[in-house]
């Protein structure tokens, strides 16, 4: 019984210094991070609104298909439109050379988004 109330005892020390370590890295809201005296690049979170919204329709695709909501074939051609948008962005960083992107080209890349968007 004292081993149980030990090893309880560690684990939970260690998600709660876990907890910290990790609230540490999130950004605050001058766009700094806790302890590192970086700045948070105000193009990633160009890329990042794209690729968040890209993974969410793949994670909903892909819920969707194991729930039976979509057959695999419908989920097929679903999945080629998403790996299109996804080429294109890549693409669009060859275009830029480096990984961002304009206002248009997000524009560009949302609308197509927005229009997969239904078909899950």
């Amino acid at each position: 019984m004292k081993k149980i109330g030990i090893v309880f005892i560690i684990c939970v020390w260690g998600m709660g210094t876990t907890a910290r370590a990790g609230a540490q890295t999130q950004p605050h809201f001058d766009g700094s991070k806790a302890g590192t005296g970086r700045t948070a690049h105000p193009t990633h979170s160009n890329i990042r609104s794209v690729n968040v919204q890209l993974k969410q329709q793949m994670r909903q695709l892909q819920n969707d298909e194991k729930s039976g909501k979509l057959t695999q074939a419908q989920a097929r051609i679903v999945w080629e439109k998403l790996k299109n948008i996804r080429r294109k962005e890549l693409e669009f960083f060859r275009q830029n050379g480096q990984k961002e992107l304009t206002a248009d080209q997000k524009t560009q890349l949302n609308q197509v988004l927005i229009q997969t968007a239904p078909s899950i």
